[in-house]
This record gives structure tokens, C-alpha cells and sequence, in this order.
């Protein structure tokens, strides 16, 4: 395994430490251009910082009649997914004429709030934004088809198994299937001992990554209205049955003892310490894994497993660029072929090259289409590949308008799971009477206003 020399950003962690940015409401001087100011961190020219560089030369020369580019380092935000504080970037002085979100959740949040730009007639006809995934296309639209970001880069979550616990337990980690929801829960059994569970469920996975194992039984915790609005769908059977299952898993003790864990690094040290031997897993995460002493190759990914009801799909989390709302259509075209141009197929299969040519991980999966990204994965192992494939053939991206169900939903569903003497359907009815009175009604309200 070649030796990393610098983690290329994790999607977790898109929304102010990565990506590209341009700008708006600065002051330009009169050259006849428009200007956008890109805090694409070009300043700092050590790893794949040297080859954005190199990519913004060649803009500039291809642009650079046009469109003026001033490169400054993005503003420090003390927490990545923090709707207030990119709210405050897209409203402050010389404000970025565009930023990277990390789910389109936070977008449409950001969308609602009036801060972000519909470009949906920008991109019309635009060969790269076309080249896109479609599932990532329409990730970036609102409810009435508005695209309102530009899709870059995505997440495919997976299902770990380290394969040490698979040997103990008598499996062939090459081998074994996990296809059903029946399998999970034999296997689940077999891999639990005193030294580790065989399960994760974590509180974490229930705001930041919901749809994991619901997708897998074809359910949707809510449900967005063409109008925007929000249904919630907690009570639907398919939502109930997959609470019933996890509620399964950690009542006969095959998955950690605390599923209330909300903070990632309790979480991750829950991973790295082996304290379970299934865990959700991100293929972007794989070099957290190498820093941790833990070789790829020591995990075996796995798609989620069907669920009961039959209707699977699994999840995707796309990561964007929303455009300040504020820019006049001169420098919403500017800003768009510089990021157009920052998502090309050419700008890619140029990154993964220089990557690899340059020993670094590379942790970014794009939306492009036709980018031969699979050949230049210096450190995932085969596996690992194969089943991202797989798992992108169901994807899907189920965020909606905003992502204050999530925050009901995830406080209420480990005490649903951990509890065994209460019926699952009164407390999910109860957990969407709280939602509704406390956050939900008031939303739809000004949705329609």
C-alpha cells in the first residue's frame, strides 16, 4: 500500500474545508470582467493543493478575457455542517458567490432560507453539468424541479465487516453471504463475544445517516409533498418493521451496549477498537482507517441486506455547490464554468492520474459519469470496489427540504429501539405528534407562504 501523503477531504467534511468557492458583493474594479473571489485554498501548494493550481492556470487561460478569479483560503467554520455558520459566509462582506454543502439536505435548508440561487436555467445545456449521475442531478432539485446545486462529489454507505471476527466465527470473509435481513441476524449472532459485539447502531446514524437500513426495507421516515411540505411517514409499516429489526438486534444483545452515541469520535474509537464487528462503513473513510493502524483489507464491505418487504434501494449522499443568492446572471455564468470546469470528466480523470502518480489517498467518489475513477484507487481494496458498483446501481438520494425531522426522529429513536416493553407503532405515532407540534407544523406554514 503506497504511503499517503495527504487526505484528500472526507464528504463528511465538504461544506468549508474543501471544494471550490467563487464570489459575490465584492468590490470590482473596472476591467471589463466579471470577478469572482474562490477560496479554493491555492495559496497552499503542498499535495493535491499543487494540482488545483495547476487546474486554475488553465482556466485562467481559457477564461481569463472573461471571468477574473481571486483566489483567497476559505473562512474557518468551527462545525462542517452547520447550516447558522454557512448562512452567515453566504451573508457576510466579499461573501463567496458559492460554497460546498456536504448533503442537499443542508442545501434546501439554505434554499428555504432565501440564500441560495435557482440555476436551473444557468445549467441549461450545460455539457458537464449534464454528464452528471442523474440520481445526483435530481438530488440537487427542490420539490418543484428548481435545480438549485451542482452536484460534485458523493457518499456510498456500506456495510463493514472486519473479517478477523467472520474467521472466528467460521465464516470465509471471501465467501459468505448477507443478502437478508435473517442472514444479517445469524451472522450478527455468530459474530458476538465476550470481546465484541456483533452489531453497531449508533445515535449518529439516526440524524446524520437515516436511510441506511430503512432504504434497505424500502421505507422513508418522511416524505416530501409537491408543494414542498413535509409528511412524516413514521408509522408506515415498513418504518415500524425496520425498528422492529434493530430493536431485535439489540434486545438479544448482538449490537453495543450504547446506541445513544452522538458524538463521532466515541464513535469511531467505538470502530477502531474492533467493539463491534459490523458497522456502517464509507469507502471515503478508508484513510481514518489507515491513520488508525487498521489496513482496508482487513474489512470486508457488504450492501446493506434486503429487508422484508422486498422494495431495496440504498442510500447516497451527495455533496453540491449552492450559489449565493445575491449574484447578479453575469456572475452566476462566471461562477458556473468555473465549477463546471473544477467537475469536468477531464478535471477528474486528471485528478485521479495525479493522485496516484503522487502516492495520495484519494477519498472523493464524483458525480461524473464517465470518469474511469475505479483504476486509479491506489489503496481500496478490490472488494471494496465492486460492491460500491453494485451498491450505486440502487442509490439513491432521499434528503429533503430541511432536516428538522431528523432532529426529532434521532432523539427519540434509541430509546424506541433499547425499549422492549413498549409497542413501536404508539411511540412512533407520539415521536410524530412532538415532531408535528414542535417543528413540523409551523414549517409547512411557511413553506406555503
Amino acid at each position: 500500500m503506497k504511503k499517503i501523503i495527504k487526505i484528500i477531504s472526507v464528504v463528511m467534511s465538504v461544506v468549508l474545508i474543501s471544494g471550490l468557492f467563487g464570489g459575490c458583493g465584492s468590490k470590482e474594479e473596472k476591467t471589463g470582467k466579471v470577478k469572482i473571489i474562490a477560496p479554493d485554498r491555492v495559496l497552499n501548494e503542498v499535495g493535491i493543493n499543487a494540482f488545483v493550481k495547476q487546474k486554475q492556470e488553465e482556466f485562467d487561460k481559457l477564461y481569463g478575457d472573461e471571468i477574473e478569479v481571486e483566489h483567497i483560503l476559505p473562512v474557518a467554520s468551527s462545525d462542517v455542517n452547520d447550516v447558522q455558520n454557512t448562512s452567515a459566509i453566504l451573508l457576510g462582506n466579499d461573501a463567496p458567490s458559492f460554497v460546498g454543502v456536504s448533503s442537499t439536505i443542508f442545501m434546501k435548508d439554505l434554499y428555504n432560507m432565501g440564500l441560495v440561487k435557482d440555476i436551473t436555467a444557468a445549467v441549461e445545456g450545460n455539457e458537464s453539468f449534464n454528464s452528471n449521475l442523474e440520481a445526483s442531478i435530481e438530488a440537487c432539485k427542490y420539490s418543484d424541479g428548481k435545480i438549485i446545486g451542482y452536484p460534485t462529489n458523493m457518499e456510498i454507505p456500506l456495510l463493514g465487516f472486519y473479517n478477523s471476527a467472520l474467521t472466528e466465527a467460521g465464516y470465509d470473509p471471501e465467501n459468505f453471504s448477507c443478502e437478508t435481513w435473517d442472514e444479517y441476524y445469524e451472522i450478527a449472532k455468530k459474530l458476538t463475544t465476550s470481546a465484541h459485539a456483533g452489531a453497531s447502531i449508533y445515535a449518529s446514524e439516526f440524524f446524520l445517516w437515516p436511510n441506511n437500513w430503512f432504504l434497505a426495507n424500502g421505507a422513508e421516515l418522511a416524505v416530501q409533498n409537491s408543494d414542498g411540505t413535509i409528511k412524516l411517514n413514521y408509522t408506515d409499516k415498513k418504518v415500524t418493521d425496520t425498528i422492529e429489526f434493530l430493536r431485535k438486534l439489540y434486545g438479544d444483545g448482538l449490537t453495543n451496549d450504547n446506541i445513544g452515541f452522538t458524538d463521532v469520535d466515541n464513535m469511531f474509537t467505538l470502530l477502531y477498537n474492533k467493539t463491534v464487528s459490523s458497522f456502517t462503513m464509507y469507502p471515503t473513510w478508508i484513510s481514518r482507517f489507515i491513520d488508525a493502524g487498521i489496513n482496508p483489507n482487513e474489512i470486508t464491505l457488504k450492501k446493506f441486506p434486503k429487508g422484508p418487504s422486498g422494495e431495496y434501494k440504498s442510500a447516497m449522499y451527495v455533496a453540491s455547490k449552492i450559489f449565493n443568492s445575491s449574484l447578479s446572471d453575469e456572475q452566476l455564468d462566471a461562477a458556473i464554468k468555473y465549477v463546471a470546469f473544477m467537475n469536468s470528466e477531464e478535471y477528474w480523470n486528471d485528478y485521479f492520474k495525479y493522485c496516484s502518480e503522487n502516492s495520495i489517498s484519494i477519498l472523493n467518489i464524483p458525480t461524473v459519469k464517465d470518469v474511469d475513477w475505479w483504476s486509479s484507487l491506489t489503496d481500496f481494496p478490490e472488494q471494496w470496489i465492486s460492491v460500491t458498483k453494485e451498491a450505486l446501481e440502487t442509490a439513491t438520494d432521499t434528503s429533503l427540504n430541511s432536516n428538522g425531522y431528523s432532529t426529532y426522529i434521532s432523539a427519540v429513536l434509541p430509546g424506541i429501539i433499547s425499549s422492549s416493553d413498549t409497542d413501536v407503532a404508539a411511540e412512533m405515532e407520539k415521536a410524530a405528534q412532538t415532531t408535528e407540534n414542535e417543528w413540523l407544523n409551523d414549517f409547512n406554514k411557511s413553506v406555503k407562504k
